[in-house]
């Protein structure tokens, strides 16, 4: 019913009406049509550039993280080897003063300890720390083992800030065990590095077990993330999410920590954004633009229309000598030319006929 009464009301508006209402749908259909193109085709264009974008962002912060891991590695197995250390002879306060020489120089860490064979701490910077027991630690047993271990981020049974430790074994010139050192590494000095990235990009670093170790949110310090999901406790469809998994640096063959990226999508698809409202901003000015040269050619090309309609309706009245006036060349100037032609044979044949009827009365 709603159809038959529009193209009933369509069918009596004047042929002006219908041309400059046909011209504004074209336009707005036109904009709509490109706006609709372009928003899929440049989305596309965005989503492979930002792609490249990110794994090469991501790649390249997790190799800035390991390759200062590695420096700390080697930090602390240059400390297993120093002389005073690998010494048996050496006393507990030479061998604290090598450990507090070292903590000022190096000036990552927070602490640094030595353990017995044991796993009992010995000499440690932190005075109170002496005689804690650290052996049942699993990055202590796999130092034991003879390899210098990164731990995942965990808390020392006698600390209360989570850490990394970095943690080797010390031997003596005779290759017999004497211990492990170990140093607490600072989260803060990872998170120092993420700071420096521009802020618009959420950076997530993660260890194996989904501990968040350093992160440019503090919504998410301290805070468990599933891996698999990254599940950041907010709505991730609103990201862009790209993730890297560590493959180690040099003598450092990684601990499998997963580094994520996420960048909100309105960032992204700004441009874009920005892009489709001008674009319909420029449909205002267009389509005031396309009324005035609507009116223009409609007036132009109705008014030949408008001169045959009322020419014809002056002829039915009775204006048998009307000339239709269209100064056009097209078919409405040949139609009222030959409508003209037409009144004045009219004219001249029924004078012919007065004439002949006069000459019989």
């Amino acid at each position: 019913m709603k159809r038959i009464i529009s193209k009933f009301a369509f069918n009596k508006m004047p042929f002006k009406t219908k041309f400059v209402l046909v011209l504004i749908f074209v336009a707005y259909f036109s904009v709509f049509f490109v706006s609709i193109t372009c928003f899929i085709t440049g989305k596309k264009i965005i989503n492979e550039r930002v792609e490249v974008e990110m794994t090469a962002t991501t790649q390249h912060i997790l190799d800035t993280v390991n390759a200062m891991v590695f420096d700390r590695y080697s930090d602390i197995q240059m400390l297993a080897s120093d002389s005073v250390i690998t010494n048996s002879s050496a006393s507990i306060g030479e061998k604290t003063e090598v450990l507090r020489n070292s903590l000022v120089r190096l000036g990552w860490y927070d602490n640094i300890y030595l353990t017995d064979t044991q796993g009992g701490i010995i000499v440690s910077t932190k005075s109170s720390t002496l005689g804690e027991y650290v052996g049942n630690e699993y990055w202590y047993q796999e130092a034991n083992k003879g390899s210098i271990t990164l731990s995942d981020v965990t808390v020392l049974p006698f600390g209360v800030k989570p850490h990394l430790v970095i943690a080797n074994n010390v031997l003596d010139k005779n290759n017999e065990f004497l211990g492990v050192i170990f140093a607490e590494f600072s989260l803060d000095v990872i998170r120092d590095l993420l700071m420096d990235l521009p802020p618009e990009s959420d950076v997530i670093l993660l260890d194996k077990q989904g501990n968040v170790i350093a992160s440019k949110m503090q919504s998410v310090e301290n805070y468990k993330i599933s891996v698999m999901s990254y599940d950041f406790g907010d709505d991730n469809s609103e990201y862009l999410v790209h993730s890297i998994i560590s493959t180690g640096y040099l003598g450092f063959s990684g601990n499998d920590w997963n580094l994520v990226v996420r960048t909100p999508k309105a960032l992204i698809y700004s441009p874009l954004s920005q892009f489709i409202f001008l674009l319909w901003i420029s449909v205002v000015f267009i389509s005031f633009f396309v009324l005035l040269l609507g009116q223009f050619m409609a007036n132009r090309l109705t008014r030949p229309i408008i001169d045959l309609t009322e020419g014809v309706e002056k002829i039915e009245a009775g204006d048998m000598n009307y000339q239709i006036k269209v100064n056009t060349k097209d078919e409405f100037g040949y139609l009222a030319n030959n409508i003209n032609k037409m009144m004045n044979s009219i004219i001249e044949k029924t004078d012919d006929l007065n004439e002949e009827k006069g000459k019989y009365r």
